[in-house]
């Protein structure tokens, strides 16, 4: 349950992601090709439809949050202890929702 919970988690910005290279490959890509433009929908539905269980099973190998403390690299590098701590309190209050979030 807390695998496919932080799986959906990170569907959110891993479908953001897709969205975005799907929008900017369709503002490229002239109107007078629909094949062309279909195909790219196609392929971007197709990612977004593999992530879930590509993520579900990357975070049932790799140990509990550990790429967690790599979003620690991003705040204050003087207090690492403090940034880790902060961390660790989101982590432990997004698990309390997991449950809810699984099964919306």
């Amino acid at each position: 349950m807390r695998v496919l919970g932080w799986a959906l988690i990170h569907f959110l910005w891993q479908g953001a992601a897709i969205g975005a290279l799907q929008a900017a490959i369709l503002a490229v890509v002239p109107r007078s090709t629909p094949r062309i433009r279909y195909a790219f929908g196609c392929a971007a539905l197709v990612a977004m439809v593999c992530c879930l269980p590509l993520t579900v099973a990357y975070l049932g190998q790799v140990a509990p949050m550990s790429a967690l403390p790599a979003i620690a690299a991003f705040n204050d590098a003087d207090s690492p202890a403090a940034a880790s701590s902060v961390l660790e309190a989101m982590r432990l209050r997004f698990e309390d929702y997991l449950p809810w979030l699984v099964a919306a």
